[in-house]
């Protein structure tokens, strides 16, 4: 439509042209015409004469002067209608453009459309490890296919491929590890997203508040983290545990949140359309391994050869802190990656 436009546009200077030199040409041939009449016979001391005829002619010049100057007006002003009109419809560039309710992720309860939602499908879907075929960037299939399936819903699997990674770390519980995280971020001058549920944030409001104080991303992990997933509470149940969390985090923190993490990684379509009227930003994950089974923890290697050899432009890191292998393999795949060319950011 953009190109229509502009096309528009040029076909409009280019008939303003066209009717400037028809004017220049009519006023010009008057004089010309003016100049090489004969002269009337009844010239005197007093003045001279025009006959009819020369009259005529001046005056039907000036006439298709004026025509055709009022011509070219009206198209130059008729351009600059349809310039206006372009560079008011034009979409606004980058976040701006996403289909968040008020225009940006930030939550909001306004104008829900719960009868809109109870028509979509609440079958529950998840998230996996993606442990098969990747494409030439490294990227696993799998998580470019759902990019591509729910970008409509604001979520997001990966980032757009260029050099950065974003670190998640899910917090329903942990052992013991986040400070020791938050000591590695703030020694590389590195913000992570640190996705939380009313469990951990109420039983960790220090921490809570050193995220913030710290500037990381603080978003939610559910108030309840139902382990079925959030679809098994209904549309309405699940409704009531986003706003809960989002009201606690106000009212506790005074912050707001913006982005969110499904428990579990269990999702349906209708639920991530109910994050999405509710304004947020709904994180899942392109890197995940086992870290959090503290029956067969692995080790501090395994971990870190993990995570470099799944490294990707645009990767979305999710990390527990059940096991001591993610918070100590954690500062030296920062300085790789970072020597790679990497660079770690959060939404």
């Amino acid at each position: 439509m953009k190109n229509k436009n502009i096309d528009s546009i040029l076909i409009i200077v280019c008939l303003c042209i066209i009717a400037v030199l028809s004017v220049n040409l009519i006023v010009s041939r008057g004089k010309a015409k003016q100049d090489t009449s004969v002269p009337a016979p009844s010239e005197s001391a007093a003045g001279s004469t025009q006959t009819l005829e020369e009259q005529a002619a001046q005056q039907a010049a000036a006439e298709s002067a004026a025509a055709a100057q009022a011509e070219a007006d009206a198209a130059a002003s008729r351009a600059e209608e349809i310039a206006n009109e372009i560079a008011a419809s034009e979409e606004p560039a980058g976040e701006q453009a996403a289909a968040y309710p008020n225009g940006k992720p930030g939550f909001t309860t306004e104008n829900i459309n719960f009868d809109y939602i109870n028509t979509l499908d609440n079958g529950i879907i998840g998230a996996g490890y993606y442990n098969g075929n990747r494409d030439e960037l490294n990227r696993p299939n799998e998580v470019v296919a759902n990019q591509d399936r729910y970008a409509d819903y604001n979520a997001v699997f990966v980032r757009d491929p260029d050099n950065t990674v974003m670190l998640t770390f899910t917090l329903g519980y942990e052992a013991g590890y986040t400070a020791m995280v938050l000591d590695t971020l703030a020694e590389r001058g590195i913000k992570a997203t640190f996705f939380v549920n009313h469990m951990y944030a109420s039983e960790n409001p220090d921490l809570i508040r050193r995220m913030i104080d710290e500037g990381h991303v603080v978003g939610s992990h559910s108030w309840s983290h139902p382990e079925p997933g959030i679809p098994a509470l209904g549309i309405e149940g699940a409704y009531q545990d986003m706003v809960s969390m989002q009201e606690y985090m106000r009212e506790n923190f005074d912050y707001e949140v913006y982005l969110y993490s499904f428990p579990s990684g269990r999702f349906s379509i209708a639920t991530l359309e109910l994050a999405r009227e509710l304004g947020y930003q709904t994180v899942f994950w392109s890197f995940a391994h086992m870290d959090y089974d503290q029956t067969n923890p692995p080790s501090t290697e395994q971990a870190y050869s993990s995570f470099v050899s799944e490294l990707h432009p645009g990767a979305i890191y999710l990390l527990h802190l059940m096991v001591p292998a993610n918070p100590e393999a954690l500062g030296p795949f920062i300085d790789y990656a970072m020597s790679e060319g990497y660079e770690f950011v959060t939404y």
